[in-house]
C-alpha cells in the first residue's frame, strides 16, 4: 500500500492521505473498544492506524497487544520488532524470533533525543521522564523545574552516555532517537540495548509522518486514544491550510539555507523542508543529497537563489538580527530576500537558557508549522496583529 502512495504526485498524494486519516481515524476512534479492554483499565481503547509513516509499522492484536516493527530508511530493512503487551499478561505471551516484549504501559523512561522529549510533553507524560540525555537547553517550563531542583538526571552526551547510570534509574524503556549525520548525537549504550525503544522519526520524509510517531509513544505509555485523536485532528487542520495555500495564485521564490561550517546547507529533494515549502504553495529547489542535504558555498548559493524572495532557517546560534545574519557571509547581502529583509528562522519560541519548543515538539504539530510558512510567504492571508508559531523574521 505505501509503494502506492510514494508514486503518487503530491497534488493527490495529501489530499487522499488526508481523508483517509479522518475517515480511518474516526472508525477506529469510535469502534475500538472491546470486551478485552476493559480487563486493562490503564491502557486507552483504540487502534491507530499508520498511514503516512514510511519507517513504522502496527498491527493490533487481540487482547490490547500490539506488534510493532521499525523499518531502517537506509538499508531498507526491518531492524527492530516489538510486541507491546499489557503488564499483567507478560508472562502468558511468547514473542516471535527476534522479537521483544516490551510491558506497557511504560512507567519511566530514559529519554535520548528532544523529540522524544517533546513527544511526552504533548502527551502530557513529563513525569514517566527519569533521565535525559545532558542537554542544557530545554524549553519546557516543568522539565526545566525538576533539572533544577535535581529531580531529573542528566546521563551524558554523544558517544559518552552513562550507561552505569542509567541502569540505576532502571527504566522500562530508553526512548532514542538517532540523529543522521550528526556525530555528536546521542549513542544508546550496548550493554543495554535490551531496554532501547527506536523513534525513527526524523528519517520520514513528510511532516505528517514524523507527526504520527506521536501515535507510536502512545501505544507505549498506554495513550492511543489520545495520540490518534491530537494527530487527527492535526493532520485535519494541516490539510486545510495546505487546500487553503495551493489556491493562491502566486508562488514565491523561497531559499532554505542553513549556515554550516564550510557553507550553506540546502535540504535534500522530496524531503521535511521540500514538503513543508510545497504544501506552502512556494517555489523551492533542493539539491539532491544525503537524508542531511547538501552543502553549497557562498558564491553557489548567491548563484542559485539570487532572486528568492523569502530566506528561511533553522535557528542559528547567537542569531538575532538581521544585521548579525549578514555578518555570517557578506556575500548572501547579494540575495533578494536579504535585501528586503524576509529572513525567518524558528526561534520565536526560544527561552533564556535558549531552549527552542521547535525542536521539542514542533515535530508533532507539523499544522502550526505550516501556518506560519502560509502567512509568510502568503501575508494577505495572516489577520492583521496575528503573530507566528514558530517562526520570527529578523530584524
Amino acid at each position: 500500500m505505501k509503494r502506492f502512495f510514494h508514486i503518487l504526485p503530491k497534488r493527490v498524494l495529501y489530499p487522499l492521505l488526508a481523508f483517509l486519516v479522518l475517515g480511518i481515524g474516526y472508525l477506529f476512534c469510535t469502534s475500538s473498544s472491546s470486551p478485552a479492554q476493559g480487563s486493562y483499565p490503564d491502557l486507552e481503547a483504540a487502534h491507530p492506524s499508520i498511514i503516512f509513516s514510511e519507517h513504522l509499522s502496527v498491527t493490533h492484536l487481540p487482547e490490547a497487544q500490539h506488534r510493532v516493527a521499525i523499518l531502517d530508511p537506509t538499508r531498507q530493512d526491518t531492524v527492530a520488532r516489538y510486541l507491546l503487551v499489557p503488564r499483567q499478561d507478560v508472562e502468558k505471551v511468547s514473542p516471535r524470533p527476534n522479537e521483544r516484549i516490551i510491558p506497557i504501559p511504560v512507567r519511566r523512561v530514559v529519554c535520548l533525543g528532544l523529540s522524544t522529549i517533546g513527544a511526552l510533553e504533548v502527551l502530557n507524560e513529563r513525569a514517566s521522564i527519569v533521565g535525559i540525555e545532558s542537554v542544557t537547553k530545554l524549553y519546557d517550563n516543568d522539565l526545566n523545574e525538576r533539572l533544577r531542583a535535581g529531580a531529573l538526571d542528566t546521563l551524558g552526551r554523544g558517544k559518552n552516555i552513562n550507561a552505569r547510570k542509567i541502569k540505576e534509574l532502571d527504566p522500562d524503556i530508553i526512548l532514542w532517537s538517532p540523529l543522521p549525520g550528526y556525530p555528536g548525537a546521542a549513542v544508546a549504550p550496548e550493554e543495554l540495548a535490551d531496554r532501547v525503544v527506536l523513534s525513527y522519526d526524523i528519517y520520514e520524509r513528510t511532516p505528517l509522518g514524523r507527526a504520527e510517531w506521536l501515535k507510536f509513544i502512545g501505544l507505549l505509555m498506554g495513550k492511543a486514544k489520545t495520540a490518534d485523536s491530537l494527530f487527527s485532528a492535526t493532520a485535519s487542520r494541516y490539510e486545510s491550510l495546505r487546500l487553503i495555500a495551493q489556491d493562491r495564485p502566486e508562488r514565491p521564490r523561497v531559499v532554505f539555507a542553513q549556515r554550516v561550517e564550510n557553507g550553506w546547507q540546502i535540504p535534500y529533494p522530496a524531503g521535511y523542508a521540500d514538503y513543508l515549502l510545497h504544501d506552502a504553495n512556494s517555489k523551492f529547489v533542493p539539491l539532491k543529497g544525503s537524508i542531511v542535504g547538501l552543502t553549497l558555498s557562498s558564491q553557489e548559493l548567491l548563484g542559485r537563489y539570487r532572486d528568492a524572495e523569502y530566506w528561511l532557517s533553522w535557528e542559528i546560534p547567537g542569531i538575532q538580527t538581521l544585521e548579525q545574519f549578514g555578518e555570517l557571509d557578506p556575500e548572501i547581502r547579494g540575495i533578494q530576500a536579504f535585501r528586503n529583509g524576509q529572513v525567518y528562522l524558528n526561534t520565536r519560541l526560544v527561552d533564556i537558557q535558549g531552549g527552542n519548543e521547535y525542536w521539542e515538539q514542533g515535530w508533532y504539530h507539523p499544522d502550526l508549522i505550516l501556518q506560519d510558512l502560509v502567512y509568510i510567504l502568503h501575508p494577505s492571508l495572516q489577520a492583521h496583529g496575528a503573530v507566528h508559531n514558530y517562526w520570527m523574521q529578523l530584524q
